[in-house]
């Protein structure tokens, strides 16, 4: 026999927060034309719900101005894969079964969809290494498996960047602290 036991935690960030919050909601307006967020469309609306597109499709039909599609990536040993003769690398032998932790693993990267092989299959190109947004290091695989493509935010697109975004400091009571944190023994 299990027993569970559930704790919750609530913060209390204090009146001037809470005052600041309500003040916030009432005044915030959506963002204004010329802002560059104008036609921003959270990544939630987007993951599980929009269809994955190639670059040509995405001529006709574009995803949203911050959205782009993102590949899972760990760094490779050249000595170990061998490209085919047009360069591409083979997904299918490189990357491993669905990650678990596809929406959090830091191996997600920035990528093009350049050509759907089959309804579980593309071929992509891959941006990696330190300059990863700005196109500085890139890999193309063939046989890429869909369940490794998801949807990510422009660099300095999602909410946090918003015009008017929501931002108060959180105050802490000295109340909270016992005394002998609050003193010290340096002379």
């Amino acid at each position: 026999m299990f027993s569970f036991i559930f704790w919750q935690i609530f913060i209390d960030y204090g009146p001037n927060w809470e005052d600041a919050w309500e003040s916030h909601k009432n005044v915030w307006t959506s963002p204004t034309e010329g802002s560059g967020f104008e036609n921003y469309t959270p990544l939630a609306n987007v993951i599980g719900i929009s269809s994955l597109r190639t670059i040509d499709e995405q001529e006709e039909n574009p995803y949203p101005d911050n959205i782009v599609n993102a590949c899972y990536w760990y760094e490779y040993n050249s000595e170990w894969y061998n490209p085919d003769e047009r360069g591409y690398y083979n997904g299918d032998d490189y990357i491993p079964d669905y990650p678990d932790n596809m929406q959090t693993n830091n191996e997600i990267h920035r990528c093009d969809l350049l050509k759907k092989i089959s309804d579980t299959h593309y071929e992509v190109r891959i941006y990696h290494g330190m300059d990863e947004w700005y196109e500085s290091n890139e890999v193309l695989l063939t046989m890429y498996p869909k369940e490794s493509i998801t949807f990510r935010m422009k660099r300095y697109t999602s909410d946090q960047y918003l015009p008017g975004a929501f931002r108060h400091f959180i105050e802490i009571e000295d109340g909270i602290f016992p005394e002998q944190w609050k003193t010290s023994n340096i002379m």
